[in-house]
């Protein structure tokens, strides 16, 4: 038997809008777009099957196509404000941030009281390393809806991410208080005490994360870190093993781990993990200073002189902690030293 509504009346376009719709919320994307096709076909200013067939091709993935069809449901009713924040999500996953903050300056102009839009606003400034704006577009978004925590968490993150660890501590501490069953919220602020220099209260963080996400791998790497700073390093270690067995294809974790263990004198241990974490990302900087540095202390100067060489040529600012650093002592005064 057919579906009801085409036995009443097959060619009611409105028919295969709502079937189109029953197909999208099932995840049966050709059929959607099939029966949106036709009630298009049928009513070509049908804004609802334009605006639901652009959502169809968000889902497969044909984002050109998805903005046509937002484009078309705008022309027919300028001031839907969903196609807008439809479109201005496309072009925001696909980095175009110009547009997106276009279509979202367009929604808050129809809707001031929208704290979704703002948020998604400040997002895409944040992107554009915009952050005095993020934050603004956070505060607006926190100010129209005092129980939005995702507004909490991203200006947290902007607060981080300029050195307020503070006010981000205060930020993530709302957005758990809010929604507190999410593990990314008490990594983040974990890190904002670990930065500020309180590693218990870190760990403390860094416990509820796995807490609530056993095979959540940054967690373990970041308590691996605090431990680390603590000079735990045996229970460093475990948690970067952990993290490793995770993820095993992350190469920060191999050089935390290598770290870990340049720091407990084992060197060659620190040597494997560098190795691996190079064979990983073969422009990660940071791991060729460090092997550089456990290949000196093991009195290898070719291949410490070669990684230092490959790390400063990839990060320049690397020419300035050589200096300090006592594990380069022995290197010092060769010939060959930063040459």
């Amino acid at each position: 038997m057919g579906d009801p509504i085409f036995i009443l009346n097959p060619k009611f376009p409105r028919a295969y809008v709502l079937r189109g719709k029953a197909y999208e919320d099932k995840g049966e994307y050709a059929r959607a777009i099939s029966d949106l096709d036709q009630a298009i076909l049928r009513n070509p200013k049908d804004v609802e099957a334009f605006n639901l067939r652009g959502t169809v091709y968000v889902n497969k993935g044909e984002y050109a196509r998805a903005i046509s069809d937002f484009n078309r449901a705008i022309v027919l009713n300028p001031n839907l404000s969903e196609a807008y924040i439809k479109r201005g999500t496309v072009y925001y996953d696909t980095g175009d941030y110009a547009w997106a903050i276009s279509d979202f300056d367009q929604v808050i102009l129809l809707n001031p009281k929208h704290a979704e839009v703002f948020n998604l606003r400040g997002n895409t400034y944040d992107e554009k390393d915009e952050y005095a704006r993020a934050i603004s577009d956070f505060n607006q978004a926190i100010l129209l809806d005092p129980k939005y925590s995702d507004a909490y968490y991203n200006r947290g993150f902007d607060y981080a991410d300029t050195g307020e660890y503070a006010l981000a501590i205060s930020d993530f501490s709302q957005a758990i208080l809010l929604n507190p069953k999410l593990s990314q919220t008490y990594i983040m602020r974990g890190i904002a005490y670990r930065q500020k220099g309180d590693n218990d209260r870190a760990i403390s963080d860094f416990n509820q994360a796995i807490l609530l996400d056993p095979k959540f791998a940054q967690a373990y790497n970041n308590r691996g870190f605090a431990y680390k700073n603590k000079g735990d390093l045996d229970h460093a270690i475990s948690d970067f093993n952990q993290a490793i067995l995770l993820d095993p294809k992350f190469p920060n974790y191999y050089n935390n781990r290598g770290f870990a263990n340049h720091k407990k004198g084992n060197y060659a241990l620190a040597i494997s993990d560098y190795n691996r974490a190079i064979f990983l990302n073969p422009k990660y900087a940071k791991a060729y200073y460090n092997r550089a540095c456990s290949y000196s202390l093991v009195r290898n100067k070719e291949k410490a002189l070669s990684d230092l060489k490959k790390a400063i040529q990839l990060d320049p600012e690397n020419k300035n902690k050589v200096k300090q650093n006592k594990d380069f002592k022995n290197l010092w005064n060769d010939g060959d030293f930063l040459n």
